[in-house]
């Protein structure tokens, strides 16, 4: 684990990772919860397909999940089938990002440069994010900031969403690197 709390993710943390996602799932409108793997799924599709990132923060029973951070390894494309097809591998898709309201700073800051090392390491130049178009101007104007806009697109929702990319080796630069990711 490196100093600010963040981690890759193994089968072992499941347990922990989902009791904060339950924390959390009804943070975003539409909410986590409607992912179409739900949320347990969700996590254990990332563990197979992606990389899942875990911050943890310490607590009165040793160190408490306060952020989860999922990227697949491609763009998913949701089959008939309710598996997903990965189409660009040479893209990391940022699937969801969040960390608990009273944690958010420094554990949000740290974990730009901590993702990009993880991407470089499995061999994604390119990442992916995606944010929901209306009322939702803050979040659109931090991606824009620090990454380029694609189009917009409807999410697997149904709810409209812009779709923003990045080069991995310009966050590098920008926020810098942590060497050690064990990817």
């Amino acid at each position: 684990m490196i100093p600010t709390g963040w981690k890759i993710a193994e089968n072992a943390d499941l347990d922990r990772a989902f009791e904060f996602f339950e924390t959390v799932k009804d943070m975003t409108d539409p909410p986590f919860s409607t992912y179409p793997h739900g949320l347990k799924g969700t996590l254990e599709r990332l563990l197979a397909d992606g990389r899942l990132l875990l911050a943890d923060a310490p607590g009165e029973k040793g160190p408490q999940v306060v952020g989860l951070l999922g990227y697949f390894h491609g763009t998913p494309r949701l089959r008939e089938d309710g598996l997903f097809d990965y189409v660009d591998p040479e893209v990391g898709y940022v699937y969801f990002f969040v960390v608990a309201r009273e944690w958010r700073n420094p554990y949000s800051y740290h974990a730009v440069p901590f993702l990009a090392s993880c991407l470089l390491a499995d061999g994604h130049e390119e990442a992916r994010f995606r944010t929901y178009r209306d009322n939702n101007d803050l979040i659109n104007k931090l991606y824009r900031k620090h990454g380029y806009f694609i189009r917009e697109e409807t999410n697997i929702q149904g709810a409209k969403a812009n779709l923003y990319g990045a080069k991995v080796r310009l966050w590098v630069e920008r926020f810098g690197y942590y060497a050690g990711t064990g990817a």
